[in-house]
């Protein structure tokens, strides 16, 4: 995760063999997101956004808009949103100790896809970037402006 104070790399804990894949709970409890639910996990991307240097980027509606369909569409994200919101205390300030004593569940699947989701939606544009197509290749019409791949023939 890159942050205003360098990359930050969680080392993941590697799968236990024949481990099942990580699971949503309760992912065919489909139904509108709770207000107070909702609130925990904008004050959460507001965070994260803050910690990566995008702060007063994020895109709250886009956001809000994401949340809604995540849990009123199957497979439903409604339960894990609602049990990181019940049991996950929110610390002052982001820290990668606060992200590794997350369970892998939360730190995936809420925390890491409210990362993406700030920075998809507006937080490109606090690094100097506009509008983004993809996220991982790079400004696909000036790749040599970008600096974040190289063209083959420069190889």
């Amino acid at each position: 995760m890159a942050s205003s104070c360098g990359t930050l790399r969680l080392r993941p804990t590697p799968p236990a063999a024949g481990a099942a894949p990580l699971q949503l709970i309760a992912p065919d409890s489909a139904g509108p997101l709770p207000d107070d639910v909702r609130e925990v996990l904008l004050e959460t991307a507001r965070r994260v956004s803050r910690f990566v240097g995008m702060d007063g980027q994020l895109d709250e509606a886009l956001l809000q808009d994401y949340l809604r369909l995540k849990c009123e569409e199957r497979p439903s994200y409604l339960a894990t949103y609602s049990d990181f919101a019940v049991n996950v205390k929110q610390p002052e300030q982001l820290s990668v100790e606060w992200l590794t004593e997350l369970k892998e569940l939360h730190r995936v699947k809420v925390v890491g896809e409210l990362a993406i989701m700030s920075l998809v939606g507006g937080g490109f544009r606090a690094f100097g970037f506009g509008n983004m197509n993809g996220y991982m290749g790079g400004l696909w019409h000036e790749p040599h402006e970008s600096g974040s791949f190289h063209a083959s023939d420069e190889l």
